[in-house]
């Protein structure tokens, strides 16, 4: 039987290339064969290398941000508010009557979500929209009293948090490092790969 099968095999040369495993030359082993190493000419230039991501910028803003972050949420939370939600309680309190839009780009969030924060907002009775009398399309955002007592509730924690930050970060390094993040947010807005 296995003469038989050895024979069939011999005679029949389509089946036999078939079956043979490729040949791979002496100097190359299979592991090399599979995968060359890069050429000098392939390998990244120390220019396209990104940096240790420890202490990358990414890396450095993102531990930044949680660390201030981490100190704030709590208090907004007890009253059962989002970072964004504070932030448009923040800026109405300063500013009343803006329009969903006008608080979405001071807030830095799309305008969409500042629409679903806005109804929200609204539905708990912490804003309240009255329409533009020259178009009744539009709306005004408001803080009411029940808003602003939150925000009047909250302003004493977070101020003793900010006057930490200052005393042992000091205040002029925290006021020069909120004009360097703003001018490097414009820099970066400003920023199209196409033109580079």
């Amino acid at each position: 039987m296995c003469y038989k099968m050895n024979e069939i095999f011999n005679s029949n040369s389509c089946l036999k290339k078939h079956l043979e495993k490729p040949k791979i030359p002496p100097s190359m082993s299979q592991s090399e064969n599979c995968k060359k190493p890069l050429s000098k000419e392939d390998a990244p230039d120390d220019a396209d290398r990104l940096p240790p991501f420890e202490t990358s910028l990414f890396m450095a803003m993102a531990q930044a941000r949680e660390a201030i972050i981490s100190k704030f949420v709590p208090l907004i939370r007890e009253h059962d508010l989002t970072t964004q939600q504070w932030r448009a309680m923040r800026i109405l309190d300063r500013e009343d009557g803006l329009e969903v839009s006008e608080l979405a780009q001071r807030s830095h969030v799309l305008k969409p979500s500042m629409s679903r924060i806005a109804r929200n907002l609204e539905s708990r009775g912490l804003v309240k929209r009255k329409k533009v009398a020259e178009d009744n399309r539009r709306s005004n955002l408001f803080l009411t009293n029940k808003g602003r007592e939150i925000v009047r509730l909250i302003a004493p924690a977070s101020m003793e948090r900010y006057r930490y930050m200052e005393q042992r970060f000091g205040t002029s390094k925290l006021e020069e490092l909120k004009e360097l993040l703003i001018e490097l947010a414009d820099v970066v807005q400003d920023y199209d790969p196409e033109d580079q």
